[in-house]
């Protein structure tokens, strides 16, 4: 199937997905490392279901995922919702965060903040997140957070000038090298994080390919493996 067609299909399948958004977040539970989930700008928790599935294969039992709408708020104010979301979610034990396109780097900027968060977390995985800024955020002036996400902005100088508190938290930058909004691939990475460049789906064919949710799984293992299960391959 051409590239452009299964970035299409992807699309297709995240929008059928996004119902599964309006239902209510539940506290995990289970054993092992919560994985804490972040989408992209409007996207919604139901994006995540394939990829959750695929986690629970190789024997995860923890999530959370959060949930936000991008309209109208600035970079900061979005941060804010996650740092709430973990708190009164996810109140103990420990974590990895794994978000998607524009949640990979509110997830990044909560972990730079420091404190009881960053010393919870196990490990940072980004898909398809544009951690060098946004080549299109000009052309959406109207959008407050694309402000935040432009190239050089005072936002994105700020997190790059941070990234010392990333420093002994593992991270993975996952992005196609044909993705349509990070541009060039390498500007889906920032400095402490291993950059993993793909080229047969785009930027939100990572979230249903098979191969990359084994990377992920791989990563997860790594540095947060699940507790007291026995690992299943996939078929």
């Amino acid at each position: 199937m051409p590239f452009a067609a299964r970035e299409a299909l992807a699309y297709a399948a995240e929008g059928a997905l996004l119902p599964l958004a309006a239902l209510r977040p539940r506290r995990p539970t289970g054993h092992g490392p919560t994985v804490v989930m972040v989408h992209g700008y409007g996207s919604g928790r139901g994006a995540f279901t394939p990829l959750e599935r695929s986690l629970r294969e190789h024997g995860y039992q923890r999530f959370a995922r959060h949930g936000f709408i991008t309209r109208w708020k600035r970079f900061d104010d979005l941060v804010d919702g996650l740092d709430r979301f973990i708190r009164e979610q996810v109140p103990g034990g420990p974590l990895v965060l794994l978000g998607h396109s524009i949640g990979g780097l509110l997830a990044r900027a909560w972990l730079q903040r420091g404190g009881e968060g960053a010393r919870r977390t196990r490990g940072l995985c980004t898909l398809s997140s544009p951690h060098e800024g946004l080549w299109i955020a000009p052309l959406l002036p109207a959008v407050p957070v694309m402000k935040d996400l432009a190239v050089e902005s005072p936002t994105l100088a700020r997190l790059k000038a941070g990234d010392r508190h990333l420093s002994e938290i593992p991270a993975l930058s996952i992005v196609s090298s044909r993705d349509h909004f990070v541009r060039p691939a390498e500007g889906a990475a920032f400095a402490h994080a291993e950059l993993s460049i793909v080229d047969h789906v785009g930027h939100v064919g990572v979230l249903f390919d098979a191969d990359t949710q084994d990377q992920v799984a791989s990563f997860l293992r790594r540095v947060a493996p699940p507790e007291g299960q026995t690992l299943r391959s996939r078929p």
